[in-house]
């Protein structure tokens, strides 16, 4: 069964990057270098996982018929939830018409400051760079496009956070920054069950800060959409 497009980005991405392994949603890790998917709590239950590319005969074209008659055709005429062409990216396909395009995925760097007892903040240091280990926060939490907004709010913490924005994941976050009668705090809200990594702890001596810089994953709704 192929993954969602988004899972997949994350999986060439990671092979792209050398990676050993990467982990999908709460409940799989994939092995990158034997090429399996493993159940996190039952490591023996196990399937292969391949990249492929696939190559699809060419449109049916009818006699006589212009290329915008075929094109036309195509789009109004094809069954839905037929894969009528694959974009040049391996492992990645779009359903529709020649028309339809693959949008772009954007990073965005958000801030929080924050209070954190020493555990937490010494949890946090033995996570850095395991992708194992992941994170949640289960209540509604604030940050800020603004990073010396955030470092007003911070106590001994500075979170910085890196999010991919594309439309898929709205329920990860919202943009309060129309919205809020604060517009100059450029508020991001994080919506409660946000997963993340942590990538490296740092110590910033001039603040007296802990620079905790993490990855939100991707979650599971918005690998649906």
């Amino acid at each position: 069964t192929p993954y969602s497009n988004a899972i997949s980005s994350d999986i060439e991405e990671a092979y792209k990057r050398g990676l050993k392994q990467i982990f999908v949603d709460e409940n799989y890790r994939i092995d990158l270098k034997h090429y399996v998917q493993e159940l996190i709590n039952n490591p023996h239950q196990q399937r292969p996982v391949r990249r492929r590319r696939c190559r699809l005969p060419s449109n049916i074209v009818i006699e006589g018929e212009t290329e915008d008659e075929s094109s036309r055709r195509e789009r109004f005429s094809s069954p839905l939830g037929l894969v009528l062409s694959r974009n040049a990216t391996e492992d990645t396909t779009y359903y529709g018409s020649p028309f339809i395009h693959v949008c772009e995925i954007q990073l965005m760097t958000l801030y929080r400051g924050d209070r954190n007892s020493d555990n937490a903040v010494e949890e946090y240091r033995r996570a850095a760079g395991d992708c194992s280990k992941q994170f949640k926060w289960l209540p509604f939490v604030s940050t800020s496009y603004d990073r010396a907004v955030a470092e007003k709010f911070a106590v001994d913490v500075l979170y910085v956070i890196e999010m991919r924005s594309y439309s898929s994941n709205e329920d990860q976050f919202t943009d309060l920054t129309t919205l809020s009668n604060y517009s100059d705090e450029k508020e991001v809200l994080l919506l409660p069950g946000v997963q993340f990594q942590v990538n490296k702890l740092e110590f910033d001596n001039e603040n007296g800060l802990h620079l905790v810089y993490i990855k939100i994953n991707s979650s599971y709704v918005s690998s649906l959409k």
